[in-house]
């Protein structure tokens, strides 16, 4: 989660130094996405210290909830504030009692959308989400002309992309990611809700 903030906050002091002296308004909303993230990094982290400690009750005062599917119209509004267009469609809505599949599915297209702003030279990404009966599908494109990570990438140690590709296993579900049919780069998963899950 920190280092996901941490790329965003370099991407968007890049973007703030670029515009500082021809679009100072531009490069204000840099500086307030930085201090978002920044604030919302800081929180996480004392958060999972609280965790880490003996004591159950030190840091209930500091903890935060973890992103979900809600939480994904905020992350592609700051992603928008680096200079790449995304669209995001949702179909459907979040089943209740999935809390997993939530966060996968969060940071899914954070990993994605963090790949195509360092790797991609994009100028455009879209981010589906679909919220079926049985299950989540994530799908997340751009127009970019680098590999954006490529198929090796997937088993490379460390890689971001290869530790997605474990969570949604872990869930159950599969990622796959590669050139798109039309360009640019795909991430694609599928997360199956666990048994017993409610729909809205």
């Amino acid at each position: 989660m920190v280092a996901h903030s941490m790329s965003l906050i370099a991407v968007h002091a890049g973007v703030g130094a670029h515009l500082i002296r021809t679009r100072p308004d531009q490069a204000e909303r840099t500086l307030e996405v930085i201090a978002d993230t920044s604030r919302e990094a800081l929180a996480q982290t004392r958060s999972l210290l609280g965790l880490l400690r003996d004591d159950p009750h030190e840091g209930e005062d500091t903890a935060v909830p973890l992103p979900g599917a809600g939480g994904l119209a905020g992350l592609v509004d700051a992603v928008r504030g680096s200079g790449l267009d995304v669209t995001l469609h949702v179909h459907g809505e979040p089943p209740a009692g999935s809390p997993a599949v939530e966060l996968a599915a969060y940071r899914i297209v954070q990993e994605s959308l963090t790949n195509v702003v360092k790797h991609a030279h994009a100028t455009t990404a879209t981010v589906r989400v679909e919220h079926t009966c049985d299950a989540t599908r994530i799908e997340v494109f751009d127009n970019g002309t680098a590999s954006g990570g490529g198929s090796s990438d997937l088993v490379r140690p460390g890689h971001g992309l290869r530790g997605l590709t474990e969570r949604a296993a872990l869930l159950g579900g599969r990622l796959t990611a590669g050139p798109g049919p039309d360009g640019g780069f795909r991430v694609h998963a599928t997360l199956p809700l666990p048994a017993g899950t409610v729909l809205p």
